[in-house]
């Protein structure tokens, strides 16, 4: 059964082509989200681990943040992921999936969630708390 293994905001995710592959390496990871301003746009990056991938080789991921309220402020919308059997092989049934948000428009403060959904079904869901960042200009 596919199940959320990781989890973890962060202000960016590089990707770092190597001889046995590509290589990610996540760039200052997150505790909360401090734009300058609310209402404002803010920019951010996700990585998902998923693990218990069988060879059906067919899944949709779906990835909605919601603000405080539940109103959603970001949705993938259904992203279809077809593996083959080498690949579940090779990765033992794992599949790292990296989103890369840009401008996305947070409206208030408190609590946000990021709610994964694999085939439809809620896999997890992972809160960051928005906080408006203070300016001290001198």
């Amino acid at each position: 059964m596919a199940k959320i293994s990781t989890f973890v905001y962060c202000d960016s995710i590089n990707t770092e082509l190597t001889p046995d592959g590509p290589r990610h390496q996540l760039v200052n990871p997150l505790q909360v989200l401090s734009p300058v301003s609310l209402p404002g746009n803010f920019s951010f990056a996700i990585s998902c681990g998923i693990s218990g991938l069988d060879r059906s080789g067919e899944y949709t991921v779906k990835m909605v943040v919601v603000d405080p309220d539940n109103v959603p402020v970001y949705d993938t919308g259904e992203l279809k992921i077809q593996l083959s059997n080498q690949q579940v092989q090779e990765s033992s049934g794992r599949l790292q999936f990296n989103l890369d948000l840009r401008n996305i428009v947070l409206t208030k403060p408190g609590e946000h969630s990021t709610k994964v959904f694999i085939n439809n079904k809620e896999a997890g869901a992972y809160d960051i708390e928005v906080v408006k960042r203070e300016i001290n200009i001198k």
